[in-house]
């Protein structure tokens, strides 16, 4: 998922670097979009040196973004808007050095270490940032990318309690619980988990899919998504996530003493479904922003302005 949602960056970077990092057929980007170290302008480029975790992919990546502030001197560098500058770059995995930092409760198999660098010059053409124009036009370069990303994010919890439910149908045909003489698929809290698993994960899955081919419809009309458009890219995909753990947790709690054991593979899947939920793009901090924009407040200085090019519109007067 991470490697095909950055892809995305194939229309947002200058084509001399987009040719560079995506002409390989086989290219693989891992990374972080956390501004955590800082750039310093110097000919032709950026100066870069830090730490960023995350990279998600770094097993098999063959190039590496980091997010960067931008520094005039010692004093951060400003947008006309009065932000601080960031942009981020993209270098060869080779010009890095991978940590073995990845250590974790879920999502163990994705190797999402952190990378250092060290006094290496970014060129200028390899890099970017979320609030500047794409460079092509096509539709999918039109969409505010962190928010689409949401929705890549969801997509992962999604197909996990998918797994889930499989394997939870698998043991309910075989397993006879303890002091019972009946399948489990014959009792009532089985078929009662299995019902809610199914709503749960069904609807979310809905929510989403409405919510991308609305946007992609109204990008592909050549229009810009409006706020409400965009916040429910980024509620759907928090909702979308929720459902999916609370989906798992039903199934782990009706398969008894069997959900323990890492052979079975649903705790491995509630593990995995818990940490992609952690993920900053469908954490529940998006219930506040998408209520506040549901009352009609201001959200464009919160986190759901991060990529809006200017573009972004109320649809209706709230002035």
């Amino acid at each position: 998922m991470i490697g095909a949602g950055y892809g995305q960056f194939s229309g947002l970077l200058p084509a001399a670097a987009a040719d560079e990092i995506f002409g390989e057929p086989s290219a693989v980007v891992a990374g972080t979009f956390r501004p955590n170290e800082v750039a310093r302008p110097v000919a032709g480029g950026y100066l870069v040196g830090g730490q960023w975790p995350l990279a998600s992919g770094s097993s098999h990546a063959t190039w590496l973004v980091g997010g960067c502030r931008i520094l005039d001197g010692d004093q951060p560098q400003l947008t006309p808007t009065g932000r601080p500058a960031a942009q981020l770059m993209f270098l060869p995995v080779g010009a890095a050095t991978i940590l073995d930092t990845w250590h974790t409760a879920g999502l163990r198999g994705t190797a999402s270490n952190d990378f250092v660098v060290r006094d290496l010059v970014i060129p200028a053409h390899r890099t970017c940032w979320f609030t500047q124009a794409a460079v092509r036009s096509e539709p999918l370069y039109r969409l505010p990318a962190i928010a689409l990303f949401a929705a890549c994010i969801a997509s992962v919890p999604l197909g996990i309690a998918r797994h889930a439910l499989s394997l939870f149908s698998a043991l309910a045909g075989t397993k006879t619980p303890t002091w019972s003489q009946a399948l489990l698929r014959d009792k009532t809290a089985a078929q009662l988990a299995v019902g809610q698993a199914e709503g749960l994960v069904r609807s979310g899955r809905a929510f989403l899919t409405e919510t991308l081919r609305d946007a992609w419809a109204t990008v592909t009309r050549g229009v810009a998504l409006s706020w409400e458009q965009r916040g429910q890219l980024w509620l759907a995909s928090t909702q979308a996530t929720t459902q999916a753990v609370q989906a798992i947790e039903h199934l782990f709690e009706a398969a008894g003493a069997s959900a323990i054991y890492a052979s079975f593979g649903l705790e491995r899947c509630l593990r995995d479904a818990r940490t992609a939920a952690q993920h900053i793009c469908v954490t529940p901090s998006n219930y506040e922003i998408a209520g506040q924009l549901a009352l009609g407040l201001d959200i464009a200085g919160t986190l759901w302005s991060i990529d809006n090019r200017g573009d972004a519109q109320y649809l209706v007067d709230r002035t």
